[in-house]
């Protein structure tokens, strides 16, 4: 379906952002097929890719994707570092790696992707591989344009960030994802779940719908690059996502600009809620929100500039029924109205 999302100008002055996930008019002339591929912890590469012969790795499966395509995957433990250019696929038929319908794939690795178009990466999850090291993020996307990661679980990351969107990606969106759990890994404040450095030419991302938690080194998501003199992302939402324990809940740094915060739960930071890291940049908005269980709401540099804040809201506890993917439902009636499950 289509998507647009509009930062709304006026009062808080943002530009609005637009074309996201399967909209805009930047997408490859390719000829649109119809096709499904198949990877199985038993098949291998050597194989046509079909249902009865499936490929066996992640890698093969991604390569293989072209306009109007999806490659499934079965229920399994696949153990490879993924590096490859990310399909360049039609916006009006992108093409898509998912699990199987009823089947949980885990990659155990790293994936990145670099550029492409109209791709979606949807069901997969990933963990974390002992061999791998600590300045290497799990996840990371490279630029690329009209793409969606959605209802990944990403876990277990012991480096700076189990998720980075770096680059200068357009029309972007990580949404209904669990990304959880990225362990001290580096220096104090370091070690993020959702880490997102998409510079001045990054246009129209979204983040939304996700459940951010457990990083006590880090922030659930940081906004902006590893040096504040030199950090600059731009032109985001952050809208109805649940993040729970965290030095600081949610970071923006040095001349980012152009940011919507809205309708988040933020509970659990030991050290405050939302942290402004010599910002510079314009247009940073903490538009609403609801905050339970930070020793304070903001924290701003002294002579730069802090989150514009419109208005949030506070509840002792938000009364979660789990701590745990699939869970964070809150039975507070103030909550209710936050968050990833919020309508």
């Amino acid at each position: 379906m289509s998507l647009r999302v509009l930062l709304l100008a006026g009062s808080i002055g943002l530009a609005h952002v637009s074309a996201l996930t399967g909209c805009g008019d930047q997408s490859p002339a390719e000829k649109v097929v119809s096709k499904a591929f198949y990877v199985a912890p038993d098949g291998s590469d050597g194989n046509s890719g079909t249902k009865r012969a499936p490929f066996r790795t992640i890698a093969k499966g991604l390569s293989v994707l072209r306009s109007g395509t999806t490659t499934y995957v079965r229920t399994g433990v696949y153990r490879e570092n993924v590096t490859l250019h990310a399909p360049d696929c039609a916006v009006q038929a992108p093409c898509v790696l998912r699990n199987a319908p009823g089947d949980r794939p885990v990659l155990q690795g790293l994936l990145r992707l670099q550029g492409g178009s109209a791709w979606s990466v949807d069901g997969l999850g990933v963990t974390w591989d002992p061999r791998a090291e600590p300045d290497e993020h799990m996840v990371k996307v490279d630029g690329g344009s009209h793409w969606t990661l959605r209802r990944m679980e990403l876990s277990g990351a012991r480096s700076y960030a189990s998720l980075l969107v770096a680059g200068e990606p357009r029309a972007w969106r990580v949404t209904q994802n669990c990304i959880r759990d990225t362990y001290p890994s580096n220096d104090v404040n370091q070690d993020h779940n959702v880490y997102v450095n998409t510079g001045d030419g990054g246009r129209d991302g979204l983040i939304d719908r996700n459940l951010l938690f457990n990083a006590p080194n880090g922030s659930n998501l940081k906004l902006g690059g590893p040096d504040a003199s030199d950090s600059t992302t731009s032109n985001i939402i952050v809208s109805h996502n649940t993040m729970f324990n965290a030095a600081q809940n949610l970071l923006v740094s040095g001349g980012s600009h152009d940011i919507r915060i809205d309708r988040n739960i933020t509970a659990q930071a030991s050290l405050r809620a939302y942290r402004a890291y010599q910002l510079t940049g314009d247009r940073v908005v903490l538009a609403g929100g609801l905050i339970a269980g930070a020793p304070e709401i903001q924290y701003a540099d002294p002579g730069f500039r802090s989150l514009a804040l419109d208005r949030v809201e506070t509840v002792e506890d938000p009364q979660f029924d789990r701590l745990a993917c699939g869970g964070f439902r809150p039975g507070d009636k103030t909550a209710q109205a936050y968050g990833a499950y919020a309508p």
